[in-house]
């Protein structure tokens, strides 16, 4: 899916290339970097743990990066609504991955003990 994006809309940017500014290439390289570093994380975690597991990881914790990455780097201050919603994502993640719904110190423990 990755390479015919690329193949189908580089004409595109080759022939707006004059109208990229300079400065923007300072976030497209690290955004691209960064994006492909997460392709082959996500890549390498299906094949080698579960599907159940990986993938409401992968698809639940980006809001919760997000929140983390937007206060730090660009000052924002979420509303209390904002960040109710992400903790409640974030404890769903937790349930979800518990053995059984009796078992929600497991993986604290498990942490604990590494």
């Amino acid at each position: 899916m990755l390479f015919w994006g690329v193949i189908l809309f580089f004409p595109v940017l080759f022939f707006q290339l004059d109208r990229v500014q300079p400065s923007a290439w300072l976030y497209i390289i690290p955004s691209a970097l960064f994006e492909a570093m997460y392709f082959f994380s996500i890549t390498k975690a299906y094949h080698t743990s579960d599907l159940s597991i990986v993938y409401p990881l992968a698809r639940g914790t980006a809001p919760v990066f997000l929140l983390s990455w937007t206060m730090l780097f660009m000052g924002e201050k979420p509303s209390t609504g904002g960040v109710s919603g992400i903790l409640i994502i974030a404890l769903g993640l937790y349930v979800i991955n518990l053995p059984r719904l009796g078992d929600w110190k497991a993986p604290i423990l498990a942490l604990t003990h590494s």
